[in-house]
């Protein structure tokens, strides 16, 4: 097991959905146990995963860097259940809110 933190950047999503979500900070997906992620995939907006606004999938994320959005209250994420396997499915969603202007950091797991 690979104990290293990583951030790895990837495109950031529009800040113009409401007034509410302009007050959130940045939302960081970080994943300190994988070198790579086969597949993750992100769904935002304030009624995610069930009934999100956008949900986005990322291929084979390296764990240089790390995933961050700005600007939404509430993201889910799921992963590759066995991480470098790109055959397996998703596990469960994992969600997280943040309704500071501050960054947070969440771990991928």
């Amino acid at each position: 097991m690979n104990t290293k933190k990583s951030v790895v950047k990837l495109p950031l999503m529009s800040l113009l959905f409401t007034v509410s979500i302009a007050t959130a900070g940045e939302i960081i997906l970080i994943s300190e146990n994988w070198d790579t992620i086969c597949t993750l995939e992100v769904a935002t907006g304030l009624n995610a995963p069930e009934n999100p606004d956008s949900t986005e999938e990322f291929r084979r994320v390296r764990s240089e860097g790390g995933v961050v959005f700005t600007g939404f209250d509430r993201l889910c994420y799921r992963r590759s259940l066995i991480p470098d396997d790109c055959y397996t499915s998703l596990n469960e969603w994992s969600c997280y809110t943040n309704t500071t202007s501050e960054p947070e950091i969440v771990y991928i797991y």
